[in-house]
């Protein structure tokens, strides 16, 4: 039997259709039926359905016995519940009624207890409100220690809400509501402290600056966490261990926002933002000054600074976000506040931290310095008079107001009063300040300000405020102030007492690796300029402006290095020139001196000494042959005596003292030097310029501006090598030329040789031993190379000029060319074989003219046919009294037979 609960099933839910449709089919059949036997069967029929449904319904109903039992009870329990139900509201009903009727009667008194007891509830919400009250600033105190900032914001918020509702006219209450808005401004302000640790100190909380600021930063951290769990907006942030700055600033104005304090908020964080800023620079500045390495405490400084003013910046836009979210949700209008704000601080910053160390204050105070010289000494060719110079008015040498020693000293001290200052104002300066720092701090300051003015999205061609301080700051005052320095420098190494007298020391030569020392005044010059060379790289964006500068102190100093030149060639007063100085204005001997191999040779070694590569023998030019030599330095002897006057040449044409021609030395070797360093000078800016995208356009004008002074020094080199080249060679002249320097013959039987030749000798002593110091050996080879033909050649054709000579006259001629033959030897370190040929030829003068002729005729000619005249019109002149001039011709026109048989050899 199933023993499932009977289920009724559901209203209004009936087979309507089968019922219906069965009566219907048998209301129907009986209507329409004609006859009973129809009915009878009808009825048959019916009542064997009934029988079936009888037998189905016993059959059910013994099937759900015990269902239908079960029912049968619980409605029974039901319809008595039921009846029971509607006595008891019977019954209630008429008790309501009764107590209706109870109450009517004393209605007033009623409504007056209910009236008391809402008086009385309400009382007694004040008083709890008043014990809420009165533990709040406890409360309040115990947030605030655990830097539980919001939900102490939101507790006080409340009080002073409560205060100023019902509790508003509780005089009692008038010191806590005067405590709580003490409370409230204080919370305000540890609320803009915590803002500005996290904007401005905590970037730097990895610096070494102070005990108290890592303090202040494990503060942070421990209530950040309290922060996050007890916010009503941790569910639109994600809580993970690495806090955000982001969430706390927000949850910090939210805060502000409680406090309805968001543009009051804002006006205090901008009025303050530069103190802060300056805060952190001076944070910064005590980290580096604590910990100083290998590079230059500036340089440190600033990357340091710029890194943590960075962070700022991002930090400060975080809370800008803040501020607008939270102004949103509390539907305030924020005070006019952007990004541009901090950045314009943090130039500000950067502004007075350059006014500082660039001593912009004092610099701008200083008079423009001006050469401690007077005037008179500009010219340059009085250092190299030979007479005596009258004294021009007195003047004072030196002006000690600006002198190196006292610039020095009155530096030191005005950094010492400076640094003492700010140390009094709580500044912390790691380094003097002077304005050379900006070279320092200018390449990464540059960096910054792309920074900043991508940051702030300015458009071509607009720069920030800080871009434009330190450019004209560069442009207007230091680069000018440069000049002036590296001018006085140059005029105070160039306008000396021994500017052009005094070389380098063996250490400097040392150092910068020449052969012979160079001119101190022209070593000064080039370290000067070193140090406008460097601006280069640490200024690049004011390259024209240095350039402009070096290329005009280079032009001032070819200037007084030429007139330097004209001083030793020309001293005297008067339109004197030196002969051998006005030689090489002649185009035609300047360009036969400078189209010989042994110039050319010169010209390369040069070229290969520069360059520190050694030289190869297929770097100079086809090697000389010895009579390619000596057939060259014949040609130069004669061009060279083909040049002089009739009245031969003077003293005053000639530089008497060798330390003049050691000053010539001296500068040629200095300005060959410089003419290389202004070429190095030209190389490296060259190399930048392929190194960087982001070179001016019009440096090739100053490269070529290079280029061509370079040649002017190099060709002021050449004029000088070439002036003593002509010079020693004009002092033979004046020494051997003057006709009848040794008499034909001669009383004096001394074996000296003669007084002028020993002059020579001398000279050509004191000239080596002045040059030998100063000037590379292939220079002092080149002056005295040939020497010996010119000698040769001078005294040879001293023969023409004598009327007669005897054997005195002879020897005393052949003791003159040994002494002059082993002057030069010594000096060149070689046999002057052309003084041998000379020899030999004023031995012709113990022959006849016969046995020359028989000699030429039978050995050939040794000498020219011009020679070979002079000395058989010399031996006729000497041995003929009647100085017949047939006799003369004959020999002459034989000997001239004689060569153009066998020919003639120059």
């Amino acid at each position: 039997m199933d023993m499932t609960s009977p289920t009724k099933p559901p209203r209004g839910v009936k087979n309507s259709k089968e019922t219906s449709g069965l009566l219907m089919a048998v209301i129907r059949t009986l209507s329409t039926s004609e006859s009973n036997e129809q009915r009878d069967l009808e009825r048959a029929k019916l009542e064997r359905e009934y029988k079936k449904c009888d037998q189905r319904l016993n059959e059910l109903v013994s099937i759900h016995k015990l269902d239908l039992e079960q029912v049968m009870q619980l409605f029974i329990q039901m319809s008595t519940m039921i009846t029971n139900t509607r006595d008891k509201l019977r019954s209630i009903k008429e008790m309501l009624i009764a107590c209706k009727t109870l109450l009517s009667c004393r209605r007033d008194e009623l409504k007056k207890l209910w009236f008391e007891g809402v008086e009385h509830k309400h009382v007694l919400q004040l008083l709890n409100e008043i014990e809420e009250l009165k533990e709040v600033p406890s409360k309040l105190a115990h947030f605030l220690a655990n830097k539980d900032y919001l939900n102490g914001t939101k507790i006080l918020v409340l009080a002073l809400n409560a205060g100023d509702g019902d509790l508003e006219g509780v005089e009692a209450l008038n010191e806590l509501k005067t405590e709580l808005q003490v409370k409230k401004e204080k919370l305000y302000e540890m609320l803009l402290s915590e803002i500005s640790n996290i904007i401005y100190l905590e970037p730097v909380k990895t610096l070494d600056c102070s005990s108290n600021n890592q303090v202040v930063t494990r503060d942070k951290f421990r209530w950040r966490q309290k922060i996050l769990d007890s916010s009503s907006i941790t569910n639109s942030f994600e809580k993970s261990s690495s806090i955000s700055y982001d969430i706390e600033l927000r949850m910090l104005v939210e805060c502000l926002g409680l406090l309805n304090k968001l543009n009051e908020s804002v006006e205090s964080i901008k009025s303050k933002m530069q103190d802060e800023v300056l805060n952190v620079v001076n944070l910064v500045s005590k980290a580096v000054a604590a910990n100083t390495g290998n590079s230059h405490p500036l340089i440190k400084l600033l990357e340091m600074l710029v890194d943590q003013l960075r962070k700022i910046a991002i930090r400060f836009k975080s809370l800008l976000n803040a501020y607008g979210e939270v102004s949103k949700k509390c539907q305030v209008t924020l005070s006019p506040v952007n990004g541009t704000d901090i950045w314009n601080t943090i130039q500000n910053v950067l502004q007075l931290l350059l006014t500082d160390y660039l001593d912009i204050q004092n610099t701008a105070n200083d008079p423009t310095p001006t050469p401690g010289y007077p005037d008179q000494t500009a010219d340059i060719a009085t250092f190299f008079a030979r007479r005596r110079i009258q004294r021009p008015r007195k003047f004072p040498l030196f002006k000690f107001e600006y002198s190196s020693n006292v610039n020095f000293l009155s530096k030191e001290q005005q950094a010492a009063v400076t640094l003492s200052e700010n140390k009094q104002r709580g500044k912390v300066l790691i380094c003097p300040p002077e304005p050379f720092n900006i070279t320092i701090v200018y390449k990464t300051l540059q960096k910054f300000i792309e920074e900043i003015e991508s940051s702030l999205s300015l458009p071509s061609g607009k720069f920030c405020t800080l871009n434009i301080f330190v450019n004209d700051y560069v442009k207007d005052a230091f680069i000018g102030r440069e000049h002036t320095r590296i001018s006085m420098k140059i005029e105070t190494a160039t306008k000396s007492t021994h500017a052009w007298r005094a070389p380098i020391t063996p250490n400097e030569v040392s150092q910068v690796g020449l052969l012979k020392p160079i001119l101190q005044s022209t070593y000064q010059v080039s370290n000067a300029l070193k140090e406008l060379e460097t601006l280069l790289d640490s200024l690049p964006k004011h390259k024209i402006e240095v350039l402009e500068i070096l290329v005009n102190l280079i032009k001032n100093f070819v200037e007084t290095c030429s007139a330097a030149y004209r001083g030793i060639i020309q001293p005297e007063p008067e339109d004197k020139r030196l002969c051998s100085a006005a030689w090489l204005k002649d185009e035609d001997i300047s360009r036969f001196l400078k189209s010989l191999p042994n110039w050319i040779d010169l010209q390369a070694q040069k070229s290969f000494y520069h360059s520190g590569r050694p030289l190869k023998r297929e770097d100079t030019t086809e090697e000389e042959s010895p009579e390619d030599v000596r057939q060259r330095n014949i040609k130069e002897a004669e061009i060279l005596a083909s040049n002089l006057g009739e009245g031969g040449i003077g003293p005053h044409e000639i530089i008497s003292d060798p330390t003049q021609l050691k000053c010539l030395a001296q500068l040629q070797e200095s300005m060959e030097w410089f003419a290389f360093r202004v070429l190095q000078i030209n190389v490296n800016i060259k190399k930048r310029m392929h190194e960087s995208q982001n070179e001016p356009n019009n440096l090739g004008k100053y490269l070529n501006l290079l280029s061509n002074l370079s040649e002017e020094f190099e060709d002021l080199a050449s004029t000088c090598l070439l002036v003593l080249h002509l010079e020693i060679r004009v002092q033979c002249f004046h020494y051997l030329l003057p006709r009848g320097f040794v008499s034909g013959k001669t009383k004096d039987n001394s074996h000296d040789p003669d007084p002028r030749v020993l002059d020579l000798s001398r000279v050509l002593v004191s000239v080596d031993e002045a040059l030998s110091p100063s000037l590379q050996p292939r220079k002092c080879k080149y002056i005295f190379e040939g020497l010996g033909h010119l000698i040769a050649k001078i005294l040879m054709s001293s023969a023409q000029y004598l009327d007669k000579i005897d054997e005195s006259a002879i020897h005393k001629m052949c003791r003159n060319i040994f002494t002059l033959q082993q002057t030069l030897s010594n000096i060149t370190m070689t046999r002057e074989v052309a003084l041998d040929h000379a020899r030999r030829y004023f031995q012709l003068f113990f022959m006849t003219q016969e046995d020359i002729l028989n000699q030429v005729l039978e050995k050939g000619p040794e000498f020219s046919e011009l020679e070979y005249m002079n000395a058989l019109q010399l031996i006729n002149r000497t041995y003929n009294d009647q100085e017949d001039p047939s006799i003369a011709q004959k020999y002459l026109q034989r000997l001239s037979d004689i060569l153009g048989e066998v020919g003639v050899t120059v």
